[in-house]
Parts: C-alpha cells; sequence; structure tokens
C-alpha cells in the first residue's frame, strides 16, 4: 500500500495509528493564537508595569484580577 501512495513504509505505518501529519515543515494549527482584544489587554498591563518582568505580571495579573494574560514566553515577545 505505502508503493501505491508513493511514501515510506514508517510514514505509512505512523499514518495508520494516527492521521495527524507529524513530519517535519508539515502545516499544523497554531492553537497558542490569541485575539487583538487579548493582545491588546498584554500589552496595556506590560506597559502599565514597567518595573515587573513577563513571569512576575503574569502571576500577579492571575492572582489578583483572575486574567491570563498568556503565556510568560509569549509576553516576552
Amino acid at each position: 500500500m505505502a508503493e501505491i501512495l508513493g511514501i515510506g513504509q514508517n510514514t505509512y505505518t505512523n499514518w495508520k495509528k494516527s492521521l495527524h501529519d507529524k513530519r517535519k515543515g508539515s502545516s499544523h494549527p497554531n492553537n497558542a493564537k490569541y485575539s487583538e482584544e487579548e493582545r491588546q489587554q498584554a500589552l496595556e498591563a506590560l506597559l502599565l508595569n514597567p518595573d515587573m518582568s513577563p513571569s512576575e505580571l503574569q502571576a500577579k495579573y492571575l492572582d489578583e484580577h483572575g486574567v491570563y494574560l498568556g503565556s510568560v514566553k509569549w509576553l516576552y515577545r
């Protein structure tokens, strides 16, 4: 069957287990997308608290306001 599809035997075996394409460079949805409103809220929080690191800011907003600003890695960007 792999020869008919023009793919390697290992690829065929892996695809039989799961239909998700796990090859390097394959396109996949990015689940970490944030809306424009979430971006603005995070930017505003960062600008209002310039003395705080993103990890401190994320913890503060989550504790005090119950608002998740995004991942710390995303806030650094």
